[in-house]
Order: C-alpha cells, then structure tokens, then sequence
C-alpha cells in the first residue's frame, strides 16, 4: 500500500511514499529480538502504524519551501529515519530503525539519507 500526501494544497502534487511495511522486511525475522533488546515492547503493527502517522505529520509539516527541491525518493527514506528518532524521543525509548537499515530496504545511499535528514529535516523537527 502507498500513501500519498499533498505537499500543496492548491496545487495537484503528490509524492508516493515508499510503503512503510517493506521498512520491516529488513529485520522481520528478528522484530521481537531487536524490539526486546532497544527496550521497546510494540507489537510490529503497533510500530508500523505509530511510524505511519508520524511519517504523515513530517509531510504535512513540511511544504515545497522547505523541502528545498530535494528529490522526493531520497526524502521520503529520510522521513522514515526521522519518524523512528521522533517515536523514540516522544516515547522515551531507543531508536528501532538505523540510517543502514533504511538504506538497505530503500535502495538509498546511506549518506544521502543523512545529508536530507541533518540538512533539511533536523533543523525543523530536532531543535535542543
């Protein structure tokens, strides 16, 4: 399943999000071991629909300004890593997901997730 969010209410432009499920096909096998040892006790679909919602809110939060013309795919896997690092500060827990982990499932250079995530999403969600 895809989500769609409209970055611009007044225009008709979408970005298709990649399918937050396929996140979990990177560690499904061990989910209750990694859950267990990050001290985190969610079901996977409970942590799949709390880091679904918080994908949706980034998106929301974040118009074409902001997002500063980067390319949609690379943003939306950085999104991703941003939700994680939000449901485990908002949660107090530890992060589930790793920069390596979104990259393997996404097909996204490691370092091009961390370049959005520092420069265009840290500033605006992770200020101290």
């Amino acid at each position: 399943m895809l989500l769609t969010i409209n970055f611009n209410n007044n225009a008709n432009y979408f970005i298709y999000i990649i399918p937050i499920g396929k996140v979990f096909n990177i560690f499904i096998s061990k989910f209750k071991e990694r859950m267990k040892s990050k001290k985190v006790y969610w079901s996977k679909k409970e942590y799949h629909d709390k880091l679904m919602r918080k994908c949706q809110e980034i998106f929301k939060k974040m118009d074409l300004v902001k997002r500063g013309g980067r390319n949609p795919f690379i943003f939306t896997g950085a999104v991703i890593y941003l939700a994680n690092r939000l449901l485990a500060k908002e949660y107090f827990q530890k992060t589930i997901l790793t920069q390596k982990m979104v990259s393997e499932v996404t097909n996204i250079a490691e370092y091009s997730i961390r370049d959005h995530y520092v420069n265009v999403l840290k500033p605006f969600f992770l200020k101290n």
